[in-house]
């Protein structure tokens, strides 16, 4: 179903769909599943970075609030990858 929500995001990058994946990964880093918080995130990365790409159906900046999610995301998973020790990637991020 996870995946289902994802294709999705991708084809119509709806921003309530979008919140709705990021608040799974928060859920989950509330209860102190980070590993799983960071797939959660992940899924949503992916969605999104190749459409704020040049190029992209989001890279011209129409929807500011889309690269509000993404930059969000890419701090909460930071975040977690620094609750598992995972210091470079939490540095990529």
């Amino acid at each position: 179903r996870a995946e289902e929500t994802g294709t999705a995001a991708a084809e119509g990058v709806d921003i309530k769909v979008l919140e709705q994946l990021r608040e799974a990964g928060n859920q989950l880093f509330k209860v102190g599943d980070n590993a799983g918080a960071v797939a959660r995130y992940t899924q949503l990365i992916d969605t999104l970075k190749p459409r704020m790409a040049p190029g992209g159906t989001e890279h011209s900046g129409k929807r500011p609030e889309v690269h509000k999610i993404l930059l969000a995301t890419l701090a909460n998973r930071a975040q977690c990858h620094l609750n598992l020790e995972d210091y470079k990637a939490a540095n990529r991020d």
